[in-house]
C-alpha cells in the first residue's frame, strides 16, 4: 500500500483528479473554477500538470496555493451574530486538484485502516448502515424491560469537530497506522501551509495563519477526520477489550456494538452502571486532550432501559452533566426510535417536503425507512396549479412512455430500500449485515427472511421491499448446491427465471443435474421439465463447478443493483428483453406462473389449500403450475 501512495504521480493522476471535480463549484481566491480548466485544458493543461507535480513529487512551495477564502453561511433565517454563521472555506482550483490526487490514491485503502464502527467516507460503506444498525439498537434498548439488562445510549457532539484537530495529532495517527513517512510529510505540507482571508460584502479582508485545523473544502478533510476519529474508535474498542465496559449485543450471534461514528456524529452504547461510565467518560478526556476534540455536552443527550432505576440515571447524569431524554430525537437526519402514528412521527418530513418540493427532497431518509404518504403531498402541486386530468400513477410514467416524468416517491421509497436488501446479499460481511441476520434471519436467507418477534419499524421497511428484489434477482450456477431446481430463479430465458415445475417442497438441486464432465445431464433434463423449458435449461452456461453459486441482479449494470433499475421494475416501465421479443406461449406461462407465484409462495399449506389459487385450478379455469 505505502508503494502506491508514495509512487510518483503522473500527468494522468492530474488529468482524473481534474475532471473528476464538479465544473461549477464556487472559485477560491484566484477565481477561476474547475470548467475554466477543463474546457482550456488545451491551452493550460501543460502547465498545470507541471504545477502540480511540481508540488508532488519534488516538494514544491505550497505557499500561495493554500490561499482559502472564508464565505459566511447563514444558519438562520436572520442572523445576528457570528455564530449565526457557517463558515465555508472556498479553495483555489489547482490546489483542489493536488489534493484530489492525493486523495484517489488514499480512499481505496481507507477501509483497511478505519474500523467498520465507522461509517463516512470509506469506500463501500453508507451513511445508512450505521442509521439501520443505531436504530436497531436503540429499539432493542428501549424494548428491553428485564431488569439484569440495563442499558444505555449517549449521543456526543463534538464541538467545531474539524476546527479543533491538532496536526501533531493526525501526524501522529498516521504513523501509528502504518502510513510512509513521505506520504505522511506530503499530507501535513497541504494542511499546514493554509491561510484565510473573509469575504464579507465582495471584498477580502485579513489574513489568518491557522496552527490547528482542518478545512471543510479541502478534497482531504472528510477522510484526514476519519483517521482521527479512528483514536476514539481504538480507545473504546481497548477498553471493551479490556471489560471496562460492555456495548449492546442484541442478539446471541450478533458482533457487540459499542460506539458508531460517523464523521462528527457518535452514539455510544454501554450498560446503565456507573463504574463503566465513569471508563467511558475517561476514555473522552484523553482522547480530547490528545486530538484538540471538545465534547459539546450541552448538544449531547443520554438515554436508557425503561428497567433503568432513577437513582442509576441520576447519578450517570451526574458523571457526564449531559440532559437526559426518552429517545434521541435524531441520529444522521433520522430519529432513532418508532412511534406507533408514523404520521406524527414523520410530520416533520412532509413539512421539508412541502418546503423544499422544487429543491428536491434528501433521498437517504428513504433508504432506511417506509415513508406514508407523500405521494399525496406531490399531487398538490400539478403543472400550472390545475387539476389532474389523468391518472397519478400514469404521470409518473417516463415520458419516453407516454407519462408527464413525475417521480412515485413510494416506488422511489421501495427501490431504495431494495438496495439495503442487495447490500445484504452481496456484502454478507458488512457490519449491517451481520447485525441483522443475527437479530432476524439466524438461520435463513434474506429472501426468506420473516418479520420475526418485535421487529423494528426499520426491519419492517426493509421487508416490504423484499419483493421488488425478487422480481430481478437471479442465481447464476456454479456448482449448484445452493440452487433449488423447482423453487428458485437460476433459468436466466425464461421470463420468471423459475421452472413452471414449481414446488416448495422438492429438495432437487440443480447440482444434480450436472454430469461430472461438468455439461448439463440432457436425459435427466429432459425426463423431468417440460419440453419448452429444456432447451432454454441447456442453454444456461455453466461456470467454473469449483466455484459458489452467486446470485446476480437481471436488469442492472455488471449485474448489479441500481436504484434507477429497480425503480424502473417496481412502475411497470422497465422492457426486458422478453417483453419485447415476439409473442410465445412459454413466456405467456411463464409470467403467469410468476403473477400466482407471487401471491401463493409466502402462503402455509393450509392457506394455499383453501386458496382462490386452488379453487381455479380444480376448477380447470387455470394451467396447473405445480402449485397444487
Amino acid at each position: 500500500m505505502n508503494a502506491i501512495l508514495c509512487a510518483l504521480y503522473t500527468d494522468t493522476d492530474i488529468y482524473k483528479a481534474l475532471f473528476d471535480m464538479q465544473p461549477s463549484k464556487a472559485p477560491g481566491p484566484d477565481g477561476f473554477t474547475a470548467l475554466f480548466f477543463q474546457k482550456n485544458w488545451k491551452i493550460v493543461g501543460k502547465e498545470v500538470v507541471a504545477a502540480c507535480l511540481n508540488i508532488l513529487n519534488s516538494k514544491g512551495d505550497l505557499i500561495g496555493w493554500n490561499d482559502t477564502t472564508l464565505t459566511l453561511i447563514p444558519k438562520v433565517s436572520n442572523p445576528v451574530s457570528p455564530k449565526d454563521f457557517r463558515p465555508i472555506s472556498l479553495c483555489n482550483t489547482c490546489y483542489k486538484i493536488v489534493a484530489r490526487a492525493i486523495t484517489n490514491r488514499l480512499r481505496p485503502i481507507l477501509g483497511t485502516v478505519i474500523d467498520h464502527h465507522q461509517s463516512a467516507f470509506v469506500p463501500g460503506r453508507l451513511i445508512t448502515d450505521n442509521v439501520i444498525i443505531g436504530y436497531e439498537c436503540m429499539h432493542w434498548i428501549r424494548n428491553n424491560k428485564k431488569n439484569k439488562c440495563r442499558f444505555g445510549a449517549l449521543k456526543l457532539d463534538m464541538s467545531k469537530a474539524y476546527d479543533r484537530v491538532e496536526w501533531k495529532f493526525l501526524e501522529a495517527m498516521m504513523i501509528k497506522l502504518g502510513f510512509a513517512k513521505g506520504f505522511v510529510e506530503l499530507i501535513i505540507r497541504c494542511i499546514s501551509s493554509v491561510s484565510y482571508s473573509i469575504r464579507i460584502n465582495h471584498a477580502l479582508y485579513g489574513q489568518i495563519i491557522p496552527q490547528r485545523g482542518l478545512r471543510q473544502g479541502d478534497p482531504l478533510s472528510p477522510y484526514l477526520f476519519s483517521i482521527c476519529a479512528q483514536g476514539l474508535s481504538t480507545i473504546l474498542s481497548q477498553a471493551e477489550h479490556d471489560n471496562w465496559f460492555k456495548g449492546v449485543k442484541i442478539a446471541s450471534q450478533c458482533p457487540s456494538i459499542s460506539h458508531l461514528f460517523f464523521a462528527d456524529d457518535s452514539l455510544i452504547f454501554f450498560r446503565a452502571l456507573e463504574t463503566e461510565c465513569c471508563y467511558i467518560k475517561k476514555c473522552l478526556q484523553i482522547y480530547e486532550k490528545a486530538s484538540g476534540q471538545m465534547v459539546n455536552y450541552e448538544k449531547s443527550a443520554l438515554t436508557f432501559s425503561p428497567s433503568a432505576s432513577s437513582s442509576t440515571i441520576d447519578a450517570i447524569q451526574r458523571i457526564f452533566s449531559i440532559t437526559v431524554v426518552t429517545g434521541h430525537e435524531l441520529y444522521l437526519g433520522l430519529p432513532t426510535f418508532s412511534l406507533r402514528i408514523k404520521r406524527i412521527q414523520f410530520a416533520g418530513l412532509r413539512e421539508r417536503l412541502l418546503k423544499k418540493l422544487m429543491d428536491g427532497l434528501r433521498n437517504f431518509s428513504l433508504q432506511v425507512v417506509k415513508k406514508l404518504s407523500l405521494n399525496q403531498y406531490y399531487r398538490l402541486f400539478p403543472p400550472g396549479g390545475s387539476l389532474h386530468w389523468v391518472r397519478w400513477r400514469n404521470m409518473c410514467r417516463p415520458k419516453q412512455y407516454g407519462g408527464m416524468g413525475f417521480r412515485s416517491l413510494l416506488a422511489f421509497n421501495r427501490a431504495l430500500l431494495a438496495k439495503q436488501v442487495w447490500r445484504i446479499i452481496s456484502d454478507p460481511s458488512s457490519l449491517m449485515a451481520q447485525v441483522l441476520k443475527a437479530r432476524y434471519f439466524k438461520f435463513d436467507d434474506i429472501m426468506t427472511a420473516q418479520l420475526g418477534s418485535n421487529p423494528s419499524y426499520v426491519w419492517r421497511s426493509i421487508l416490504w421491499s423484499q419483493d421488488l428484489i425478487h422480481k430481478g434477482l437471479l442465481w447464476r450456477v456454479g456448482n449448484g448446491l445452493r440452487i433449488k431446481a423447482y423453487s428458485d430463479r437460476w433459468i436466466p430465458k425464461l421470463a420468471s427465471g423459475m421452472s413452471s415445475l414449481w414446488r416448495s417442497n422438492e429438495s432437487l438441486l440443480v447440482h444434480e443435474l450436472i454430469s461430472p464432465d461438468r455439461t448439463w445431464n440432457e436425459n435427466l433434463v429432459r425426463s423431468i421439465f417440460p419440453s419448452f423449458e429444456v432447451d432454454r435449461i441447456l442453454e444456461t452456461p455453466l461456470r467454473n463447478l469449483d466455484s459458489d453459486d452467486i446470485r446476480y441482479w437481471k436488469w442492472g449494470t455488471n449485474s448489479l443493483y441500481s436504484v434507477k433499475s429497480g425503480y424502473l421494475l417496481e412502475t411497470g416501465c422497465f422492457r426486458p428483453p422478453e417483453s419485447q421479443s415476439a409473442y410465445s406461449l412459454e413466456s405467456d406461462i411463464s409470467m403467469l406462473q410468476v403473477a400466482v407465484f407471487s401471491v401463493v409462495r409466502r402462503m402455509p399449506r393450509q392457506a394455499i389449500a383453501s386458496s382462490f389459487a386452488t379453487k381455479f385450478v380444480m376448477s380447470g379455469k387455470l394451467p396447473n403450475f405445480g402449485l397444487v
